[in-house]
């Protein structure tokens, strides 16, 4: 294509999906464009006069409506002003000549979107279509991301109805500014519900930061928070931005909430409430825009009540309340995570797919899953890496479990504890075995960090080799 659509739009087959409504008297004309367009177009429809375009309108709801103003039966203007009333975000884009000023006038008070003069070239047609087009495509991105979003979070935590409302909730909420705090229990995945909130909003493409401030001491909190100038305090040799400032417009993850005291709640909750923080050593305030999603591991209401998270910045925070469930509360979707994991190990080990019998099925069925997701992630992995066949049994499984009934306590004449012990010992073995001596690559076969394997090998005293 040439002219100025093909400069300005380097990719012109991302348009394939607009559909047009053109709407014309003359047929040579209608006739001529109508080809021009269905070569860059999805679908194309062709209006004889104003009232047959608002017939073919509403039948379709085309994205894009082109038209000539003199037309017989029902002109260009009256037709467009009916589609602004019906459907007021739909673009128009009106054909004039330069004696049509009064139309013109009119045209503008109806709110028309954009004018292309006679004689019209088609370059320049197609280059208003495709600046109208650009807000439709936008939407229909954000559609699909949360589409891609929605199916990925029902693939990681199953498609249990408790499920279906928590990425029903976090799709809602992703669409407002609105604070969110996470609540639930340790491994049932909150990391990646305020993940996918900041992936599914507007702040998308700005940082994302997960800060733990139960573990920053009180006395080094607000520059942590706030940053700090330069010579605010000995040793500041140079100036510090703060979480607050690195975070900007994006999404500030306030992870263990119910771990953070009192006196660093009160600095959060100014600068939530001012939308500004002071940098150690400055008089001068920055405004802040930032997004609040905060995680805690037990109900937020009881700490309210009982005076461990103040009030106030409860009503700062949670503007909604998301709990993700625990595992042994929606074990429908236990069969379908078991057999996620199998597969995901499966090709990582470069074997044919693991599944588990009856008797496993059975015994994890049973069992309480203190450690939600992520236990039942990492016993399938540890499960599969050190047995040798691909069908794992109880026994298999069994020993992997920390906590369980007296006979699962008991297998193989081991106390639990043992058995525990005994299983982490050979699967690190299996995993250094498989990856030919290599620690960083065994670390991330068990899912553990580096430093925590080297731990390991020497608490155990394992031999690379052995």
């Amino acid at each position: 294509m040439k002219g100025s659509a093909h400069s300005q739009y380097n990719d012109i087959s991302a348009f394939r999906i607009i559909s047009v409504l053109y709407v014309e008297d003359e047929e040579s004309v209608r006739e001529n464009v109508a080809e021009f367009l269905m070569r860059r177009f999805a679908t194309v429809y062709l209006g004889r006069n104003g009232q047959e375009g608002l017939k073919l309108f509403k039948e379709h709801l085309p994205d894009v409506v082109i038209t000539d103003i003199k037309m017989p039966i029902m002109d260009g203007i009256d037709m467009a002003q009916e589609i602004k009333r019906i459907r007021p975000e739909t673009p128009v884009i009106l054909i004039t000549a330069f004696n049509e000023v009064p139309y013109l006038i009119k045209a503008i008070e109806i709110g028309i979107d954009k004018y292309i003069q006679k004689p019209m070239a088609n370059d320049k047609l197609a280059d208003a279509i495709y600046a109208c087009s650009q807000i439709i495509l936008q939407k229909q991105e954000i559609c699909d991301l949360r589409d891609d979003i929605a199916l990925s979070l029902g693939i990681t935590f199953g498609k249990s109805p408790m499920m279906k409302k928590v990425v029903s909730d976090v799709q809602k909420v992703a669409r407002s500014d609105f604070s969110l705090v996470v609540q639930g229990e340790t491994g049932t995945g909150k990391t990646l519900i305020a993940h996918a909130v900041h992936e599914l909003s507007r702040r998308k493409d700005e940082p994302f930061i997960k800060v733990d401030l139960g573990t920053i001491p009180d006395t080094l909190v607000e520059s942590e928070l706030f940053g700090y100038e330069k010579g605010a305090f000995t040793g500041a040799d140079r100036r510090k931005k703060g979480v607050f400032e690195m975070v900007g417009n994006g999404t500030l993850f306030i992870d263990e909430l119910q771990n953070v005291s009192t006196y660093v709640q009160g600095k959060l909750l100014g600068a939530i409430e001012d939308k500004r923080i002071f940098p150690l050593g400055s008089d001068t305030p920055k405004d802040v825009n930032t997004r609040i999603i905060a995680a805690t591991n037990r109900d937020i209401h009881e700490d309210v009540k009982t005076g461990k998270i103040r009030q106030d910045l409860f009503f700062r925070l949670a503007d909604l309340i998301i709990t993700i469930p625990p595992l042994r509360e929606r074990l429908e979707d236990l069969p379908y995570l078991v057999k996620k994991f199998l597969f995901e190990v499966s090709y990582e080990l470069d074997r044919d797919t693991i599944t588990v019998d009856d008797s496993a099925m059975r015994i994890m069925l049973d069992y309480k899953w203190p450690g939600n997701i992520r236990e039942l992630k990492s016993v399938m992995r540890r499960a599969a890496l050190m047995s040798d066949h691909n069908l794992l049994t109880r026994e298999d499984v069994g020993p992997l479990l920390t906590e369980g009934d007296v006979e699962r306590q008991n297998i193989n004449s081991l106390s639990l504890k043992e058995a525990n012990i005994s299983a982490e010992k050979n699967a690190i073995k299996k995993a250094l075995a498989v990856a030919g001596g290599n620690k960083t690559k065994a670390a991330k076969i068990l899912d553990i960090s580096y430093r925590s394997l080297l731990f390991k090998v020497k608490e155990y005293a394992i031999e690379q080799g052995n």
